[in-house]
C-alpha cells in the first residue's frame, strides 16, 4: 500500500462530519489537532515530525476539489 493509498483509506473511514470539520479547518489554515491525532492513530504522521507531512495535505487538498493551487490552502 502506498502512502496515499493509505490517506485514501483513513480518510474513507472518517464519517462525513469528520471530513467536513477537516476541511473547514484545512480551508481556514488552522492546524487541526483532532485531524493530526487521527492520522497519527493511523499510523500516517511521526509522532516527532510536529506536522502533517506535505505530501498528505495535499492528497486531501486534491480530495476536497483543489488541483496543485487549492492545496496551498492547507499550508
Amino acid at each position: 500500500m502506498t502512502r496515499q493509498d493509505a490517506v485514501q483509506s483513513w480518510w474513507d473511514g472518517l464519517s462525513s462530519e469528520e471530513q467536513d470539520e477537516f476541511i473547514r479547518s484545512g480551508d481556514a489554515g488552522e492546524p487541526n489537532a483532532a485531524m493530526q491525532q487521527s492520522m497519527q492513530r493511523a499510523g500516517l504522521v511521526d509522532e516527532g515530525s510536529g506536522g502533517i507531512p506535505d505530501n498528505v495535505l495535499q492528497h486531501l487538498a486534491e480530495k476536497r476539489g483543489g488541483g496543485p493551487d487549492g492545496g496551498k490552502m492547507w499550508h
